[in-house]
């Protein structure tokens, strides 16, 4: 669980940064959670942390909200293009659980990465404004190619940004180009993982969700 100062220390960026929400200790953020999920954006030269809906809704009556944008796609296809130019943000996480096994496969063992150090980390995501009746903004994480590291238990991994794209992604850049080459994957700092309990994943929110079996 990251502090506020933590995540301000690791966004390297000289910007005056709003008042965060209270921060509660955190180990298993589920997608839809109507408290919503931190992330970090800016509007205008203000860099602010803001509860919004993990789950992008663009439209009240579609109940579907996709969770995850594929980073090779993002600036070409919908729902994601408009909001890859317009509305990027920043998620703030220390670590991040995926199933390895394909999809079809039932009660698929679940792992926990980290840096090996413990850094917290910035993955990048996508927002859009808030749907008729509901009370938060959605965002969607970026995806990309799993690392070395990532790819024998999934095929996809979080777009971790690098500390100096930081500036980059959080701007109202429009070059495609450059922002494309920050969404990875991850080659730097080395993961650690280990398999974890899936069935106290499904509900609950404790230390005990990260711990190995």
């Amino acid at each position: 669980m990251m502090t506020w100062r933590q995540i301000v220390t690791g966004l390297h960026i000289l910007s005056s940064i709003g008042d965060p929400p209270e921060l509660q200790p955190r180990y298993n953020v589920r997608p839809g959670e109507p408290s919503g999920t931190l992330v970090v954006r800016a509007n205008g030269r203000q860099i602010s942390a803001e509860l919004l809906r993990w789950g992008f809704r663009t439209e009240a009556k579609k109940p579907f909200a996709p969770i995850n944008a594929k980073a090779e796609t993002l600036f070409e296809k919908w729902p994601w293009k408009h909001s890859a130019v317009h509305r990027r943000c920043l998620i703030p996480m220390d670590g991040f659980f995926e199933p390895k096994g394909p999809k079809s496969q039932k009660n698929r063992p679940q792992y926990f990465f980290r840096f090996s150090d413990r850094r917290p980390f910035f993955v990048a995501g996508l927002w859009t404004k808030k749907v008729e009746g509901a009370d938060l903004d959605s965002f969607a994480l970026v995806t990309t190619e799993p690392n070395d590291q990532v790819a024998p238990i999934h095929d996809r991994m979080p777009a971790i940004v690098k500390p100096e794209a930081y500036k980059l992604w959080l701007s109202d850049t429009k070059d495609i180009g450059a922002l494309q080459s920050a969404l990875g994957p991850w080659s730097a700092n080395p993961l650690e993982c280990w398999e974890v309990d899936r069935q106290r994943l499904s509900d609950s929110d404790d230390e005990r969700c990260i711990q190995p079996v």
